[in-house]
């Protein structure tokens, strides 16, 4: 019989005061504007991919197209796509090589992005007790088997390649799947990974899916001239999920973020290799609780501490000049130690170290005119992305068009 009285609820992890202290500051420093860079990246490259049977499907091949040019174009990246082709009997070595070399002669200085767009499955992995993400194309059928034959496509295993050859990478490494059953797992120093949904979940695609939602928010970033942490942008693409337009939400999905936590490395941002100068560039403003379309509520037992109400609780709150705006205390409940609920934004909540003793709640939705005054103002000032003068191209098994210089026998 299901039951929420399970043996060990009761017994709640907890954490001090000081150390609810420290997460917080972390989680703040993190997205501080001083830990923002003075210089571009000294290499920048993204990979585009996609399957070959995709092109037409939901606009795929070109809306893989349109986040290269916008890397390409007006970020100045080395951008290519990748197509893999249909019949490839190994794409998973196919799309290996092509990571390998996307990262090639790159250190902590230099960024490399992955997008994908596509189909994502859900596989078991039975000796390592845990599902994976396998990337895959939609189902082939031959002509001398009934329809309900499909022929059984290789899959990718993203898992592996990722484990082989990103993570290990020095390099900083920003991954942004489009695709179903995206975001598990822990993952590598120097590397984050937006997704378009969690590992149990399905996404849509068209204008209010996940690739046409990051352009959007990258060409904005660039027209106001904003320096973008990828913890800004997955705040702005998870709070578009609270956004209504006539009915849906202007995101279909809820994205999930994975990054590394570590007290000496902060987020990776999108900066232009080339900056223009007819405006000044400077890092994107992180908005506070009050002017979020929507806020993450979470709860946190606390010991060892002498605060027992809820005024004592906010004003702790307020004498941390790092939180303030950030963070709003809601309740505080006395028990065998003192939980506190609280709210956060998503870039912060992305940004705390994981801990037992906090724990998720759920989400707090508003519509406050504070935030639509304050977007609708920034979208007048926008102007036309310029377009470098680049060419793209198109990188599959046979073309050769390397991200990297080749190297001399």
């Amino acid at each position: 019989m299901a039951t929420s009285n399970l043996p060990d609820r009761w017994r709640p992890q907890h954490m001090s005061l000081d150390q609810f202290d420290t997460a917080l500051k972390q989680a703040c420093l993190s997205n501080a504007v001083f830990n923002f860079p003075q210089r571009p990246y000294k290499k920048a490259r993204a990979l585009c991919v996609h399957f070959e049977r995709e092109r037409q499907h939901l606009g795929v091949e070109s809306t893989s197209d349109r986040i290269r040019d916008v890397f390409l174009k007006t970020y100045g990246y080395d951008a290519v796509s990748f197509m893999i082709k249909d019949g490839d009997p190994d794409p998973e070595a196919s799309l290996g090589s092509a990571l390998s070399e996307l990262v090639a002669d790159m250190d902590e200085n230099c960024l490399a992005i992955l997008h994908y767009i596509g189909h994502g499955k859900k596989m078991q992995n039975p000796s390592q007790n845990h599902n994976e993400l396998h990337l895959s194309q939609s189902q082939s059928y031959s002509g001398h088997v009934s329809s309900a034959q499909a022929i059984q496509d290789p899959t990718i295993d993203f898992n592996r390649l990722r484990h082989a050859i990103l993570d290990p990478s020095p390099s900083n490494v920003l991954i942004l799947l489009d695709c179903c059953h995206a975001a598990s797992g822990s993952i590598g120093q120097r590397k984050e990974l937006i997704a378009a949904c969690s590992f149990d979940s399905q996404c849509g695609g068209g204008a209010d899916g996940f690739t046409n939602n990051v352009v959007q928010q990258l060409e904005h970033a660039y027209n106001q001239g904003q320096i973008l942490s990828t913890s800004q942008l997955y705040n702005r693409l998870a709070t578009k999920h609270f956004v209504m337009q006539g009915g849906r939400p202007e995101l279909a999905a809820m994205p999930i973020f994975l990054q590394h936590h570590d007290d000496h490395v902060h987020s990776l941002f999108l900066m232009p290799t080339r900056l223009a100068t007819h405006q000044s560039w400077f890092p994107a403003p992180t908005p506070g609780l009050r002017l979020q379309p929507a806020n993450v509520i979470l709860s946190v037992h606390l010991n060892n501490t002498d605060i027992q109400t809820l005024g004592a609780m906010q004003a702790w709150i307020g004498s941390r000049p790092y939180e303030i705006g950030h963070v709003r205390v809601d309740k505080v409940y006395r028990s065998s130690s003192i939980i506190v609920v609280f709210a956060i934004t998503f870039s912060l909540w992305h940004s705390l170290p994981p801990s037992p003793a906090i724990n998720f709640i759920g989400f707090e939705c508003q519509d406050t005119p504070p935030y639509q005054q304050a977007f609708q103002a920034l979208a007048k000032k926008e102007n036309i992305p310029p377009t470098h003068d680049r060419q793209a191209s198109v990188k599959e098994p046979g073309y050769k068009h390397p991200l990297s210089p080749k190297k001399n026998n």
